[in-house]
């Protein structure tokens, strides 16, 4: 008997929490945090780096393998 009354109650606990989520209130949309002490507003930059009009665009380093000899130039580091 003790069985079924914690299945029932169990039960009733479930129901009332399946229902409780179904008929809750949507959430309030996400309001940016306004600046009190009148400072400068933040600007969301965007995900990837974009490349200014005009920049020069990088160009990937060659592989450079020393030369031989004790007056070879040494290979360029970025």
């Amino acid at each position: 008997m003790l069985v079924r009354a914690l299945i029932v109650v169990l039960l009733t606990m479930n129901l009332g929490v399946a229902l409780w989520w179904l008929f809750k209130p949507a959430p309030a949309a996400y309001q940016v945090p306004v600046s009190d002490a009148g400072g400068v507003e933040l600007q969301v930059l965007p995900a990837e780096p974009v490349a200014e009009p005009g920049a020069p665009t990088p160009v990937p380093a060659a592989d450079c393998t020393p030369a031989e000899g004790a007056d070879a130039a040494p290979c360029p580091q970025p």
